[in-house]
Protein backbone atom coordinates (compact mmCIF):
# COMPACT_ATOMS: atom_id res chain seq x y z
CA UNK A 1 0.00 0.00 0.00
CA UNK A 2 2.73 2.47 0.95
CA UNK A 3 4.68 1.66 -2.21
CA UNK A 4 1.60 2.28 -4.35
CA UNK A 5 0.97 5.62 -2.62
CA UNK A 6 4.56 6.63 -3.34
CA UNK A 7 4.14 5.75 -7.01
CA UNK A 8 0.82 7.58 -7.37
CA UNK A 9 1.43 10.71 -5.31
CA UNK A 10 4.93 11.19 -3.95
CA UNK A 11 6.84 10.42 -7.14
CA UNK A 12 4.93 12.95 -9.32
CA UNK A 13 5.47 15.68 -6.71
CA UNK A 14 9.18 14.88 -6.51
CA UNK A 15 9.48 14.84 -10.29
CA UNK A 16 7.60 18.07 -10.98
CA UNK A 17 8.82 20.20 -8.08
CA UNK A 18 12.18 18.80 -7.03
CA UNK A 19 14.08 16.77 -9.62
CA UNK A 20 13.15 19.14 -12.46
CA UNK A 21 14.94 22.07 -10.82
CA UNK A 22 18.50 23.11 -11.73
CA UNK A 23 19.67 23.02 -8.12
CA UNK A 24 18.95 19.30 -7.99
CA UNK A 25 20.50 18.52 -11.36
CA UNK A 26 24.09 18.34 -10.15
CA UNK A 27 23.33 15.66 -7.58
CA UNK A 28 21.14 13.72 -10.00
CA UNK A 29 23.79 13.85 -12.70
CA UNK A 30 26.47 12.60 -10.33
CA UNK A 31 24.28 9.77 -9.07
CA UNK A 32 23.08 8.83 -12.54
CA UNK A 33 26.69 8.54 -13.75
CA UNK A 34 27.43 6.03 -10.97
CA UNK A 35 24.28 4.09 -11.79
CA UNK A 36 25.26 4.00 -15.46
CA UNK A 37 28.53 2.32 -14.58
CA UNK A 38 26.56 -0.26 -12.62
CA UNK A 39 24.23 -0.84 -15.57
CA UNK A 40 27.09 -1.21 -18.08
CA UNK A 41 28.84 -3.70 -15.83
CA UNK A 42 25.66 -5.79 -15.59
CA UNK A 43 24.14 -5.46 -19.06
CA UNK A 44 26.83 -4.03 -21.33
CA UNK A 45 26.42 -1.03 -23.64
CA UNK A 46 23.11 -2.29 -25.06
CA UNK A 47 19.75 -0.48 -24.97
CA UNK A 48 17.52 -2.62 -22.79
CA UNK A 49 13.97 -1.77 -23.85
CA UNK A 50 11.75 0.39 -26.01
CA UNK A 51 11.51 0.53 -29.81
CA UNK A 52 15.31 0.63 -30.18
CA UNK A 53 16.12 -2.27 -27.85
CA UNK A 54 19.35 -3.99 -28.83
CA UNK A 55 21.07 -0.86 -30.13
CA UNK A 56 24.63 -0.36 -28.91
CA UNK A 57 25.92 2.99 -27.64
CA UNK A 58 29.39 4.06 -26.59
CA UNK A 59 29.26 4.17 -22.77
CA UNK A 60 30.85 7.63 -22.58
CA UNK A 61 28.52 9.38 -25.01
CA UNK A 62 24.98 8.62 -23.79
CA UNK A 63 23.16 9.03 -20.50
CA UNK A 64 21.59 6.17 -18.59
CA UNK A 65 17.95 6.74 -19.74
CA UNK A 66 19.03 5.89 -23.29
CA UNK A 67 20.61 2.62 -22.18
CA UNK A 68 17.51 1.79 -20.13
CA UNK A 69 15.27 2.63 -23.10
CA UNK A 70 13.27 5.11 -21.01
CA UNK A 71 14.57 8.23 -22.76
CA UNK A 72 11.64 10.30 -24.07
CA UNK A 73 9.34 7.40 -23.25
CA UNK A 74 6.14 9.31 -24.18
CA UNK A 75 7.36 9.10 -27.80
CA UNK A 76 7.45 5.31 -27.95
CA UNK A 77 3.90 4.87 -29.35
CA UNK A 78 4.60 7.56 -31.96
CA UNK A 79 7.89 5.92 -32.93
CA UNK A 80 6.17 2.57 -33.40
CA UNK A 81 3.56 4.29 -35.58
CA UNK A 82 6.31 5.79 -37.73
CA UNK A 83 8.12 2.47 -38.06
CA UNK A 84 4.93 0.91 -39.38
CA UNK A 85 4.49 3.63 -42.02
CA UNK A 86 7.82 2.87 -43.73
CA UNK A 87 10.10 5.44 -45.39
CA UNK A 88 12.80 5.80 -47.99
CA UNK A 89 14.76 8.46 -46.11
CA UNK A 90 14.91 9.63 -42.48
CA UNK A 91 16.28 13.11 -41.86
CA UNK A 92 17.53 13.38 -38.28
CA UNK A 93 18.06 17.11 -37.80
CA UNK A 94 19.92 17.61 -34.53
CA UNK A 95 21.21 14.05 -34.30
CA UNK A 96 23.54 14.40 -31.28
CA UNK A 97 25.30 11.06 -30.65
CA UNK A 98 22.93 9.24 -33.00
CA UNK A 99 20.25 7.68 -30.78
CA UNK A 100 17.44 8.23 -33.30
CA UNK A 101 19.71 8.03 -36.34
CA UNK A 102 20.86 4.54 -35.44
CA UNK A 103 17.56 3.50 -33.91
CA UNK A 104 15.63 4.06 -37.13
CA UNK A 105 18.42 2.63 -39.30
CA UNK A 106 18.32 -0.59 -37.29
CA UNK A 107 14.55 -1.11 -37.19
CA UNK A 108 14.02 -0.07 -40.84
CA UNK A 109 16.65 -2.03 -42.79
CA UNK A 110 15.79 -0.48 -46.15
CA UNK A 111 15.88 3.15 -45.04
CA UNK A 112 18.65 5.68 -45.66
CA UNK A 113 19.31 8.06 -42.77
CA UNK A 114 20.77 11.54 -43.24
CA UNK A 115 21.91 12.93 -39.88
CA UNK A 116 22.77 16.56 -39.17
CA UNK A 117 24.35 18.32 -36.22
CA UNK A 118 26.23 21.61 -36.05
CA UNK A 119 28.36 20.30 -33.15
CA UNK A 120 31.58 18.68 -34.39
CA UNK A 121 31.96 16.56 -31.25
CA UNK A 122 28.44 15.17 -31.58
CA UNK A 123 29.03 14.27 -35.22
CA UNK A 124 32.17 12.35 -34.23
CA UNK A 125 30.24 10.50 -31.52
CA UNK A 126 27.47 9.72 -33.97
CA UNK A 127 29.97 8.16 -36.41
CA UNK A 128 31.43 5.98 -33.67
CA UNK A 129 27.97 4.77 -32.62
CA UNK A 130 26.97 4.18 -36.25
CA UNK A 131 30.02 1.94 -36.65
CA UNK A 132 29.18 0.10 -33.42
CA UNK A 133 25.83 -0.89 -34.92
CA UNK A 134 27.02 -1.80 -38.41
CA UNK A 135 24.77 0.67 -40.27
CA UNK A 136 27.44 2.96 -41.77
CA UNK A 137 26.48 1.95 -45.31
CA UNK A 138 23.04 3.58 -44.88
CA UNK A 139 23.90 6.63 -42.74
CA UNK A 140 25.28 9.94 -43.94
CA UNK A 141 26.37 12.51 -41.33
CA UNK A 142 26.65 16.21 -42.12
CA UNK A 143 26.78 19.52 -40.27
CA UNK A 144 24.00 21.96 -41.10
CA UNK A 145 20.60 21.28 -42.63
CA UNK A 146 19.17 23.98 -44.88
CA UNK A 147 15.44 24.43 -45.43
CA UNK A 148 15.63 24.25 -49.21
CA UNK A 149 16.76 20.65 -48.83
CA UNK A 150 13.16 19.72 -47.98
CA UNK A 151 12.33 20.34 -51.64
CA UNK A 152 14.98 17.98 -53.02
CA UNK A 153 13.43 14.55 -52.41
CA UNK A 154 10.83 14.43 -55.19
CA UNK A 155 8.42 11.50 -54.65
CA UNK A 156 10.38 9.73 -51.90
CA UNK A 157 8.74 8.93 -48.57
CA UNK A 158 10.47 11.14 -46.00
CA UNK A 159 10.45 11.25 -42.21
CA UNK A 160 11.96 14.15 -40.26
CA UNK A 161 13.10 13.77 -36.65
CA UNK A 162 13.86 17.28 -35.43
CA UNK A 163 15.43 18.53 -32.19
CA UNK A 164 17.24 21.82 -32.78
CA UNK A 165 16.84 23.80 -29.56
CA UNK A 166 14.13 26.19 -30.71
CA UNK A 167 15.22 26.73 -34.32
CA UNK A 168 12.32 24.52 -35.41
CA UNK A 169 10.21 27.70 -35.45
CA UNK A 170 12.31 29.12 -38.29
CA UNK A 171 13.09 25.88 -40.12
CA UNK A 172 9.72 24.14 -40.35
CA UNK A 173 7.98 26.57 -42.73
CA UNK A 174 5.77 24.77 -45.29
CA UNK A 175 4.85 28.18 -46.73
CA UNK A 176 8.52 28.62 -47.61
CA UNK A 177 9.58 25.04 -48.41
CA UNK A 178 6.72 23.19 -50.08
CA UNK A 179 8.41 19.81 -49.66
CA UNK A 180 7.36 19.89 -46.01
CA UNK A 181 3.74 19.45 -47.09
CA UNK A 182 4.35 15.78 -47.99
CA UNK A 183 6.80 14.88 -45.20
CA UNK A 184 6.05 13.23 -41.85
CA UNK A 185 7.62 14.92 -38.83
CA UNK A 186 8.36 14.22 -35.18
CA UNK A 187 9.47 17.49 -33.60
CA UNK A 188 10.68 18.33 -30.11
CA UNK A 189 9.21 21.68 -29.14
CA UNK A 190 11.12 24.29 -27.17
CA UNK A 191 8.13 26.16 -25.88
CA UNK A 192 10.11 29.03 -24.42
CA UNK A 193 11.10 30.07 -27.96
CA UNK A 194 7.64 31.06 -29.21
CA UNK A 195 4.28 31.97 -27.72
CA UNK A 196 1.71 29.19 -28.28
CA UNK A 197 4.14 27.13 -30.34
CA UNK A 198 1.60 24.30 -30.67
CA UNK A 199 -0.95 26.70 -32.16
CA UNK A 200 1.73 28.08 -34.47
CA UNK A 201 2.43 24.67 -35.97
CA UNK A 202 -1.27 23.83 -36.08
CA UNK A 203 -1.77 26.90 -38.28
CA UNK A 204 1.15 25.99 -40.51
CA UNK A 205 0.27 22.32 -41.08
CA UNK A 206 -3.51 22.03 -40.57
CA UNK A 207 -4.23 21.78 -44.30
CA UNK A 208 -1.81 18.92 -44.99
CA UNK A 209 -1.15 16.99 -41.78
CA UNK A 210 -2.86 15.31 -38.85
CA UNK A 211 -1.20 16.63 -35.71
CA UNK A 212 -0.79 14.98 -32.30
CA UNK A 213 0.63 16.93 -29.37
CA UNK A 214 2.62 14.68 -27.03
CA UNK A 215 3.26 16.22 -23.59
CA UNK A 216 5.97 15.18 -21.21
CA UNK A 217 4.68 12.45 -18.91
CA UNK A 218 6.08 10.76 -15.87
CA UNK A 219 7.07 7.12 -16.33
CA UNK A 220 4.75 5.00 -14.22
CA UNK A 221 5.95 1.47 -14.96
CA UNK A 222 9.32 1.24 -13.25
CA UNK A 223 9.45 -2.53 -12.91
CA UNK A 224 12.49 -3.01 -15.18
CA UNK A 225 14.32 -0.24 -13.31
CA UNK A 226 13.31 -1.61 -9.91
CA UNK A 227 15.01 -4.87 -10.89
CA UNK A 228 18.28 -2.97 -11.29
CA UNK A 229 18.12 -0.32 -8.56
CA UNK A 230 16.45 -0.84 -5.20
CA UNK A 231 16.24 2.68 -3.81
CA UNK A 232 13.51 5.14 -4.84
CA UNK A 233 15.95 8.02 -5.34
CA UNK A 234 18.19 5.84 -7.52
CA UNK A 235 15.20 4.93 -9.69
CA UNK A 236 14.40 8.62 -10.13
CA UNK A 237 18.05 9.43 -10.86
CA UNK A 238 18.18 6.62 -13.43
CA UNK A 239 15.37 8.08 -15.55
CA UNK A 240 16.20 11.76 -14.95
CA UNK A 241 16.68 13.65 -18.25
CA UNK A 242 17.77 17.13 -17.13
CA UNK A 243 14.67 18.90 -18.44
CA UNK A 244 14.28 22.24 -16.70
CA UNK A 245 11.36 23.65 -18.68
CA UNK A 246 8.23 22.44 -20.42
CA UNK A 247 9.03 19.82 -23.03
CA UNK A 248 6.62 18.34 -25.49
CA UNK A 249 6.60 16.99 -29.02
CA UNK A 250 4.50 17.15 -32.15
CA UNK A 251 3.77 14.20 -34.40
CA UNK A 252 2.76 15.48 -37.83
CA UNK A 253 1.52 12.85 -40.28
CA UNK A 254 0.80 13.81 -43.86
CA UNK A 255 -2.70 13.02 -45.06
Amino acid sequence: MVRELIKRFVRPILYDHVVSTPMFARYMGWRRAKLKRTYISLRGNVVASGPFAGMRLHPDYSELPKFLGTCEAPLHPAIRTLIARSYDVVLNIGCAEGYYTIGFARVMPAVRVEAFDIDTIQRTRCRINVDLNGVADRVCIASRFHGEMFDSFDSQRILVICDIEGDEVDLLRPDKWHGLRTIDLLVELHEEKAQDIVGLFQTRFHATHDMTHIPRQLITDLRPIEELFNFEMDQLAAIYENRFGPTSWLLLLRR
